[in-house]
């Protein structure tokens, strides 16, 4: 059980996000491609022979695999396609791809890589950032959004605005994303007339998206060893924090006690819901130094992005690893004994990633704990 684990983790870190490139010569989606896939669409419907229905979103026909949107109750090559999706369940079907050759289960990085990119960190913010902004108004508009949780993609949309005579169309393609790999392809627009107003509003909001520099994706392409810059959980740097910080930025501790040694140094233990943090007093009653802080909160987010409910293969994909896994105990990187290392270690349904770096000649530790390969503690201690 424990080798079929770590062969499963192996065999996904293949599907790893990673930053965004662009191949050669890729270019921004384009209305042709658009009518060309729209049109794909439709001829597998009418091979298909999919009965078309009413319902509240208007006219629908479903397949295996895919629903298509009609503005009438016509299924034809002349239907107008408003909107168009391929679930999961096209993974078993052939010619099911998108006009980039994009299909469910690609990996993003593969998504990444099909579409223009001028945004190659993903720099914007938390919750989203822009890869591309191409053309300017009066003319066509082609952008590049991603919708994300922290480091967690969850949506990929690139789309065209392009001018007519009472405003502007608006139309694309989102990609649904979990875990990486790409679960759900969304064509959208295909009666869907925008304002200039509201043209402008969007364009300028995803000009300023594009130069927000508040947050960042974490290369998993060529990760680094744990590095000091890391040793934070959200504002808490761990090397500089201190009780009152840890207050002001917490709130009043439910626990707050003192434990005095034997040479009269002292340890203070606080808590907070899903977070813990010690520290240590000389025996004058001096600060010395945070020694340990564990979080277990949900949302709250520790060294490279990671954060209780991320699962394992990604937590090793942050940081430098090999590709070979082969027994429960796995070295990531380094020799395990002298840091800098990475280390893994799996009992049963139990994992913990280890990860050691040398500051100032003590040894600083990042220890990762999952159950049934999604994690549910982080700590930092010396």
């Amino acid at each position: 059980m424990k080798r079929m684990l770590v062969l499963l983790m192996a065999l996904s870190l293949c599907a790893l996000p990673a930053l965004a490139g662009q191949g050669p010569d890729v270019g921004p989606l384009s209305v042709e491609e658009l009518n060309a896939f729209t049109e794909r669409l439709l001829v597998r419907g009418l091979a298909d022979q999919l009965p078309v229905a009413a319902s509240e979103e208007g006219f629908v026909a479903t397949g295996e695999g895919y629903t298509l949107y009609l503005e009438s109750s016509d299924l034809s090559l002349d239907s107008v396609l408003s909107d168009a999706s391929i679930t999961l369940e096209s993974s078993e079907k052939e010619d099911f791809e998108d006009p980039r050759g994009i299909t469910v289960l690609t990996p993003l990085d593969v998504l990444y890589a099909s579409y223009p990119d001028n945004n190659p960190g993903v720099y914007g913010t938390g919750e989203g950032a822009v890869l591309y902004l191409m053309g300017e108004m009066p003319g066509a508009v082609a952008m590049g959004l991603v919708t994300r949780d922290g480091q967690d993609v969850t949506l990929v949309e690139h789309s065209l605005w392009q001018p007519v005579e009472d405003g502007y169309m608006h139309s694309g393609i989102q990609y649904s994303v979990d875990r990486g790999l790409v679960v759900g392809i969304h064509y959208f627009g295909g009666s869907v007339l925008k304002t200039l107003s509201e043209t402008q509003e969007a364009i300028a909001a995803a000009r300023n998206l594009l130069s927000a520099r508040e947050y960042f994706a974490f290369d998993t392409v060529n990760p680094l060893p744990l590095q000091s810059e890391d040793l934070s959980f959200g504002d808490l740097d761990f090397l500089d924090l201190t009780p009152e910080f840890a207050a002001q930025v917490l709130g009043q501790a439910s626990y707050d006690e003192r434990m005095k040694d034997s040479n009269g140094e002292e340890l203070r233990v606080m808590q907070w819901d899903g977070v813990e943090a010690a520290f240590s007093y000389a025996s004058t009653g001096e600060f010395k130094r945070a020694e340990r802080v564990d979080v277990s909160l949900p949302g709250i987010e520790g060294p490279r992005g990671l954060r209780a409910g991320t699962e394992l293969n990604q937590a090793i994909g942050r940081f430098e690893h090999g590709v070979e896994f082969a027994s429960p105990t796995q070295l990531l990187y380094g020799n395990g004994e002298t840091p800098p290392y990475g280390r893994m270690e799996t009992q049963g349904s139990e994992s913990q990633l280890h990860y050691a770096l040398d500051q100032e000649g003590e040894v600083i530790m990042l220890t990762l704990m999952f159950i049934d390969g999604v994690m549910v503690n982080m700590s930092i201690s010396y």
